[in-house]
């Protein structure tokens, strides 16, 4: 096989045939580990942005459960002054600790 090569190519055209089979091969090695990089860079930037928008969530829950038990403590407050029952009151407290 090699003797059948050195009669079609010289020497010359043989380095230079070798020599740039060897450069696109780094070539397609550096751009497959660039890929790879940017596909593992947009995966980490996901995850991040995913994490965020569920403590955003969790956050927006906590707020909405925390006006709920303000909102249920003043109308007990409320029941308390009207019916002068003393019972409602200590629970509009116990809400308000919990917030």
């Amino acid at each position: 096989m090699w003797v059948a090569l050195t009669r079609l190519m010289k020497p010359v055209e043989l380095l230079l045939a070798a020599s740039s089979a060897r450069q696109k091969y780094n070539l397609y090695l550096e751009e497959s580990k660039k890929t790879a990089e940017t596909e593992q860079s947009v995966k980490k930037r996901k995850a991040v942005s995913d994490q965020i928008e569920e403590l955003k969530k969790k956050k927006a829950k906590l707020h909405q459960d925390i006006s709920a038990l303000e909102a249920s403590a003043d109308m007990l407050l409320t029941k308390a002054e009207t019916k002068h029952d003393i019972k409602y009151e200590t629970e509009a407290n116990s809400l308000h600790r919990t917030v």
